[in-house]
């Protein structure tokens, strides 16, 4: 009777050694929401990188135009009083794909010189830089990076 029972227990399928299919499948799927979750992170990432990315070139261009109005001569043309802002020059970004230099961005730079209320010797100097962030530009939002600075008259 031992041989018997021996026997039969032979042929039945041992338990305890592994996953069933059910937990298999639920750890998948747990998987899958994980990996979905971080794909988003990582978009979100990256267009706040490119976000950035458009803000420090802007800041550059305007500490730029204003490094360009410190250098020049008092007396010079350019640095004469405006009345207003300038129109907006067009000022690009470009970066190199696949051996070319393409456009990644086009910035609008203008600026506006005043003379000091009270003291002719200063000059105040005011840079706007802006740039639309997105594909759509109908609705994209109009980004903004304004400096200003003054310049002495130094005879």
């Amino acid at each position: 009777m031992d041989g018997a029972k021996s026997n039969r227990m032979r042929w039945l399928p041992k338990r305890g050694g592994g996953f069933t299919l059910v937990e298999t499948m639920v750890a998948m799927v747990i998987l899958s929401f994980g990996l979905i979750a971080m794909l988003a992170m990582m978009t979100a990432a990256m267009a706040g990188g490119r976000v950035g990315k458009h803000g420090t070139d802007a800041a550059r261009i305007a500490r730029d135009q204003l490094e360009v109005f410190h250098r020049i001569a008092w007396t010079d043309a350019d640095m004469a009083p405006t009345g207003g802002f300038t129109p907006q020059q067009i000022v690009t970004s470009d970066v190199e794909y696949a051996g070319a230099a393409q456009q990644e961005m086009a910035y609008g730079l203008s600026w506006r010189i005043t003379n000091h209320p009270t003291d002719t010797s200063i000059r105040l100097v005011d840079v706007i830089v802006t740039w639309q962030e997105g594909d759509d530009l109908a609705v994209a939002p109009i980004r903004r990076v304004a400096m200003s600075s003054a310049r002495f008259n130094n005879p």
